[in-house]
């Protein structure tokens, strides 16, 4: 599992004061993963999905000035 890894090592909110969100999704809802091959309507799904969270993060959520420079 490497979600952690890459939170722990990429996130920098003790440093600089940036938050790391991540998000898992099961490849079978958007994918066939023997053919290789993309579920139209998963991906769909997905792509709308990303879309409503990227737009809350970027307009709900409070919003914090930025640390200051040392």
């Amino acid at each position: 599992y490497k979600g952690g890894f890459l939170v722990r090592t990429h996130g920098r909110a003790g440093a600089v004061g940036v938050q790391s969100v991540q998000v898992e999704v099961n490849r079978a809802l958007y994918m066939d993963e023997q053919a290789v091959a993309l579920k139209p309507q998963g991906w769909a799904r997905l792509q709308a999905v990303v879309a409503d969270l990227a737009h809350v993060l970027a307009t709900d959520m409070p919003r914090h000035p930025p640390p200051e420079s040392q």
